[in-house]
């Protein structure tokens, strides 16, 4: 199972940011994104990736903030619990639990069984989508390519290289979603074995979060970055040390 935690309730879909209400659904705004973010990041990254690994370009998004088509999951269920309690303390939130064999099931494909690699043709056509305008030519083009005869109605779960230290932390999977259609969003297409919702009660996060401290599990520990260390030395002297 692959896990992913909110800190609050959702309503309705597990739906990638660049799909959701709160980002303008114009035709070109996912290549917006992706093509600034790729000609500005230069000017801050000390390594710049290549211009064509596409499936990098959207992961080093996707953890800095930058709507994507991806949603992230964890094969680590406490780090799905931390990503629930570590915010929000006076809300509900939920984990979800999810197979992902069974999410690509759903394509009923030859081409998609089990968990998907980068090498997958659904994968790097899904990946590639948003790095043209969509009445771009090379629309087209793509599902030639990578032999897409019908439109993909459903997200792909997969396995991506480790590329980025957060992603080996925090046990990293992904599922990759074509734009969305109704009636095709993962909780409508999967039964309730293979699709779980727990909800957490907001009066129970803080004695979580404190057991998950003490487990190892803290913000500096997925992150690993200097703000998280401070933040997770502040929630010790507060909440932990007792003074």
């Amino acid at each position: 199972m692959w896990f992913r935690g909110h800190s609050k309730i959702i309503p309705g879909e597990l739906t990638p940011r660049i799909f959701r209400d709160d980002i303008c659904q114009s035709e070109e705004v996912e290549f917006v994104f992706t093509e600034e973010f790729r000609r500005r990041a230069p000017t801050i990254l000390t390594g710049v990736l290549k211009r064509d690994d596409y499936l990098s370009w959207l992961v080093l998004m996707q953890h800095h903030g930058c709507p994507t088509r991806l949603l992230d999951w964890t094969k680590n269920f406490l780090i799905a619990l931390y990503f629930v309690v570590s915010d929000k303390p006076d809300c509900d939130g939920e984990l979800w639990a999810m197979d992902p064999s069974e999410l690509n099931e759903i394509h009923k494909s030859q081409d998609l069984k089990g968990v998907a690699t980068i090498d997958n043709c659904f994968v790097k056509y899904l990946v590639t989508q948003p790095m043209y305008r969509s009445n771009d030519e090379h629309q087209d083009k793509l599902k030639k390519r990578y032999r897409i005869t019908d439109p993909l109605k459903y997200p792909v779960a997969f396995q991506a290289p480790l590329t980025f230290g957060r992603m080996n932390s925090q046990c990293s999977m992904f599922t990759i979603h074509p734009k969305p259609q109704k009636d095709y969003t993962i909780p409508e297409k999967m039964n309730g074995e293979d699709l779980v919702r727990y909800i957490i009660r907001s009066e129970n996060k803080k004695s979580i979060r404190k057991d998950l401290y003490f487990l190892g599990i803290g913000r500096q520990a997925l992150f690993q970055d200097l703000d998280s260390l401070s933040q997770d030395l502040l929630y010790e002297v507060n909440h932990v040390r007792g003074f």
